[in-house]
């Protein structure tokens, strides 16, 4: 039986294309997809194409998109197999790990894809992309998707989507996932590693959509100053924060720092603890200055990219009713973004 995949566009540099006659890029009309990639056909895969809004830069990604994004998913759930999303790299690793803990028991594929080449142009690698992720959101075993996940494809490489993060401006494997196995590779053939792929979900498909953006981050360098953040908590312009340390989550013995943040936690909000390092975990115990932060009551967000600990914590304080609530609630496993143990 043919997959039916829906395609949803958001913009991006996938979806442009040099005009012949200024030069200049302008957006493809994708509506014409078979047009711009005729290997599509190739497929036998049934491809329906929604554009959701005007096209727009990724970084011009904000979370009322991923709510968009998310009941467009749910609107059409029960009429395609698949999903693939076209989308701009630079906010791409973002909107995965929000689409991950935003579609609840998600039983179908979601997979996320750009180029950083125009669509349009020569050398482009929007084709493969498109096509390869097309391929894998349509996979089935026994009758069922294999990669019932949100997931990134780029540049031969399947990851799952809440543990990637783009590295590269100019490369074209610009995402990698620094601390949890590719789901799949493309070569000859697509060759997936099962035993990393999650198809444990059940019952029906939920929402979460509601985001608190009272959220700041700063990473720590020699010489901050720490008055930025009693300037945050005197003006009560967030309720969490995350304090992206050296190493393993070290701050130092900062007085000042450490000063600013118990006045933090005793106000009754939270403080999360990650690593300015992409490979490894945040384990506070390790080092002295690190056993302080557990006396603050410091959330270690373990081996999670900031990306999902950033999109994570979002939703946990938008679905809480108070900040205690949220740090519990993000101290869980909600869809394969953590190391379990």
């Amino acid at each position: 039986m043919t997959s039916k995949i829906a395609l949803l566009y958001t913009g991006g540099t996938i979806g442009m294309s040099e005009d012949s006659l200024s030069k200049r890029l302008v957006p493809v009309d994708f509506g014409h997809l078979f047009d711009q990639i005729p290997e599509l056909k190739k497929l036998e895969v049934d491809i329906s194409f929604y554009q959701l809004w005007e096209p727009i830069d990724s970084s011009d990604m904000q979370p009322h998109h991923w709510v968009i994004l998310a009941e467009k998913v749910e609107e059409l759930y029960q009429d395609y197999d698949g999903f693939v999303i076209l989308h701009g790299t630079d906010t791409m690793a973002y909107t995965a790990s929000a689409l991950s803990f935003m579609l609840k028991n998600l039983s179908k594929p979601v997979i996320l894809t750009g180029s950083q080449l125009p669509i349009g142009t020569l050398r482009t690698d929007g084709k493969e992309n498109i096509i390869s992720a097309v391929e894998i959101a349509a996979a089935k075993e026994n009758g069922k998707p294999v990669v019932p996940e949100v997931c990134i494809y780029f540049e031969y490489k399947l990851l799952r989507g809440n543990r990637s993060s783009k590295l590269s401006t100019e490369h074209f494997d610009a995402f990698k996932s620094p601390n949890y196995p590719a789901l799949a590779e493309a070569g000859v053939k697509i060759t997936y590693n099962y035993p990393y792929i999650d198809t444990q979900r059940f019952g029906n498909l939920e929402l979460a959509t509601r985001f608190s953006n009272r959220v700041s981050s700063f990473k720590l360098y020699p010489g901050f100053d720490a008055r930025i953040i009693d300037h945050l908590l005197e003006a009560d312009l967030s309720d969490a924060i995350i304090i992206e340390g050296y190493g393993s989550g070290n701050i130092g013995k900062h007085q000042q720092l450490r000063s600013v943040l118990q006045k933090w936690v005793d106000a009754e909000k939270l403080l999360l603890v990650s690593s300015q390092c992409v490979l490894g975990s945040v384990f506070l115990e390790k080092y002295e200055s690190g056993a302080g932060l557990k006396a603050l009551n410091a959330i270690s967000t373990e081996d999670l990219t900031f990306e999902a600990s950033l999109t994570k914590i979002m939703l946990a304080l938008g679905s809480s009713e108070n900040a205690k609530e949220a740090g519990q609630k993000f101290k869980g496993n909600w869809a394969g973004e953590q190391a379990i143990g």
